[in-house]
């Protein structure tokens, strides 16, 4: 007999167990990815090509998370850890800055493909640890996630603000798959050293003022050229870039929950230039704060 549910379904059924037959560290997993882990959606398209078309023959990098599947032909992946072949029921998911090539197989004609690109975090904003995870993964049913994709491709497209909580539960549908099918991942296997982590809580401690990357550094005694290095090795992302992430989230929690005007909100983040909190909000989430506050019945 084979058992197939999500963790949605589980928890509806006991919200506070999990079920036997996962073990210890598939459960452990599961709960993290589902309370803990972030996701923010960049893009998900559809593309449909004609046989000789080639995708990308030559070597590129995406600074996001990159997940494709092929629904009609066959795509190469080529990755420093080898040649795979992707077709329907099998999906490639790489980690941002890998070096990667997509050339399609004209044998197998005309080329329909799903990409999406997403950032995902843990509670401290900071990369997953993914790099034990595979690169290629098999669908156990690839129609009705297939069907959830391309309702996903539509969301995205005609709304961002509409698609983005649905491509949050459909990543991590993803996820969950992956972490079924390799069970000796650890989501706790790699943490940060004391100074990157002490650098982490300076920045979610004083996000609201008007803080520098020196003053972050001083607080781990490290000279500013050296942190910022150190910390981009560590958490994938500039220091800069961490604290407007944080702010841009803390804003979201405050459209969404509280009355204030958006350019309250703004400066109760840290943004003193509410023309500047706008441009970075609408970068990053595709709509702008008014947008995102008025469609947040829609949203969540």
């Amino acid at each position: 007999m084979t058992i197939n549910c999500t963790f949605r379904q589980l928890m509806k059924q006991s919200p506070n167990n999990l079920p036997e037959f996962w073990s210890q560290k598939l459960s452990k997993n599961i709960a993290y990815l589902q309370n803990q882990v972030k996701v923010d959606m960049k893009s998900c398209v559809l593309w449909q090509n004609s046989k000789d078309w080639h995708v990308t023959p030559n070597p590129r990098v995406v600074p996001t998370y990159f997940i494709l599947m092929p629904i009609q032909g066959r795509v190469m992946v080529n990755t420093d850890r080898g040649k795979h072949y992707i077709e329907k029921g099998r999906f490639v998911f790489l980690k941002p800055n890998t070096w990667h090539t997509l050339d399609a197989n004209p044998a197998f004609g005309d080329l329909e493909q799903i990409s999406l690109h997403c950032h995902l975090s843990d509670p401290a904003y900071s990369p997953l640890n993914i790099d034990a995870l595979p690169e290629i993964h098999v669908l156990d049913h690839p129609e009705f996630l297939i069907q959830k994709w391309l309702a996903l491709v539509y969301q995205i497209n005609s709304d961002f603000s509409w698609g983005y909580r649905t491509g949050e539960i459909f990543v991590k549908l993803l996820l969950e798959e992956i972490l079924k099918k390799n069970q000796e991942f650890d989501f706790h296997s790699v943490e940060l050293d004391d100074r990157m982590k002490r650098a982490v809580d300076y920045i979610h401690q004083n996000f609201s003022k008007e803080i520098s990357i020196e003053e972050i550094a001083a607080s781990v005694s490290l000279k500013p050229v050296r942190f910022r290095n150190c910390f981009q090795e560590a958490l994938g992302v500039t220091p800069k870039s961490y604290l407007i992430n944080l702010r841009l989230k803390k804003a979201c929690d405050l459209l969404l929950h509280h009355n204030d005007s958006i350019k309250e909100i703004a400066y109760k983040i840290g943004f003193s230039q509410n023309d500047y909190f706008h441009k970075c909000f609408k970068e990053r989430f595709h709509t702008t704060p008014q947008d995102f506050r008025n469609n947040k019945k829609t949203i969540f």
